[in-house]
């Protein structure tokens, strides 16, 4: 049985969403055993700021600033069987561990879960990003690129064709590397990859498996490197509901963060041991997708900025794999 769950939050100048998810926990209604907070920053939480969460124990630690470093420096300091890792700028409902504490007694068999996570567009908390044709969703699977949202179904016999196809396959990942989620069931779904920026996981595989500090400061990606390690799919909880408020403050550009994800994949795909050889094509592919796509809605920036990280990649200039082989040369 679980009984004591402890809570790791890396932070950089975050204070006012870091208070506003500590009080959250704050109301958990599951107890919690002890908050960690790693700050890499200069806006550091103060003692009487502390005393407004009486429900928690709270020890902060200062580090550099790098959310790979800081979420293992954490769980390093943790002692209970299981983590909750939390970003600084989510906010949990009250009964948020409550649930997944009840999913991990019932199913002893995971090693990590998490409730849904939900992200305002256009004035909407919506957690799946649904691909609205049957030839957007044709696109994507002739690409093998990522799909994260409901399968809309159409009447016509050649999106009854893909919806079955996507139907037998479930939530997987594609021949390139990419997440394809499309089952979202109630009350609780399992997927290989899901942002575990909110999520329960064992403390011993976080240990074993350590997030990847190769990666760049804000970590872009490095969730994706954690759950390809799993021996086992990730249990979500619809009814366990945390809400990402995607904080402005050390939130680089959506073409940065996209660049930045790419290379982290194809890192991953590369050195992880995880992947055959001709993911590395598929990948390659799906970029070429991944363009053609934006061309196709004019996004033209978007374009030349996967264009620009599919070059780099075909020269041997993934940043992230320059710094492995320094590393690994000691330089």
């Amino acid at each position: 049985m679980v009984r004591k769950i402890e809570v790791v939050i890396p932070t950089f100048n975050r204070k006012a969403n870091l208070l506003r998810c500590l009080t959250a926990l704050n109301a958990s209604s599951l107890p919690i055993q002890t908050v960690i907070i790693v700050d890499g920053g200069t806006q550091n939480i103060s003692e009487e700021e502390i005393l407004l969460f009486p429900e928690l124990s709270i020890q902060v630690f200062h580090t550099r600033g790098h959310v790979c470093y800081q979420r293992n420096f954490g769980i390093q300091h943790c002692s209970s069987t299981w983590i909750l890792l939390c970003d600084d700028d989510i906010e949990l409902a009250p009964d948020y561990l409550q649930i997944l504490l009840a999913q991990l007694e019932k199913n002893p068999k995971y090693i990590a879960v998490s409730g849904i996570v939900l992200q305002q567009e256009k004035g909407e908390w919506v957690s799946t990003y649904p691909v609205e044709s049957g030839f957007g969703l044709l696109f994507r699977l002739v690409f093998q690129m990522g799909v994260w949202g409901e399968i809309k179904r159409e009447q016509n016999l050649f999106s009854k064709l893909l919806v079955s196809y996507f139907g037998k396959r479930k939530n997987h990942i594609s021949k390139a590397g990419w997440p394809v989620i499309t089952h979202f069931a109630n009350p609780s779904f399992e997927t290989p990859i899901y942002g575990l920026g909110a999520s329960l996981i064992g403390r011993q595989f976080l240990l074993e498996n350590p997030f990847e500090e190769i990666l760049d400061s804000n970590g872009i990606g490095d969730n994706y490197g954690v759950a390809i390690q799993l021996p086992g799919p990730i249990l979500v909880d619809q009814n366990a509901k945390a809400f990402h408020l995607q904080a402005e403050e050390n939130r680089e550009s959506t073409l940065k963060r996209d660049m930045k994800r790419i290379f982290a994949l194809h890192f991953f795909i590369v050195s992880s041991g995880k992947f055959k050889l001709q993911t590395r094509f598929w990948f390659l592919w799906s970029l070429i997708g991944k363009a053609l796509l934006s061309i196709f809605h004019a996004d033209f920036r978007s374009a030349k900025s996967g264009t620009s990280a599919l070059l780099k990649i075909c020269w041997g200039q993934n940043p992230y794999l320059i710094r492995k082989k320094a590393r690994v040369n000691g330089l």
